[in-house]
């Protein structure tokens, strides 16, 4: 999961897991006072970046 705030490059906050319910969490802590969440599917679990694929 990634949070980006506006002008500023996204920052990983982790990964989302899921249980066979499909319900899951994560709770994570910023400074920017207003952002943008966006998850992606990723090969590693620790990413330095968003994959091409994320919008």
């Amino acid at each position: 999961m990634w949070a980006r705030a506006t002008a500023q490059p996204p920052e990983n906050k982790g990964v989302l897991r899921v249980n066979a319910g499909l319900q899951g969490g994560l709770r994570f802590t910023t400074a920017a006072g207003e952002f943008t969440i966006f998850i992606t599917a990723e090969t590693s679990s620790s990413p330095s970046a968003p994959g091409a694929q994320a919008a």
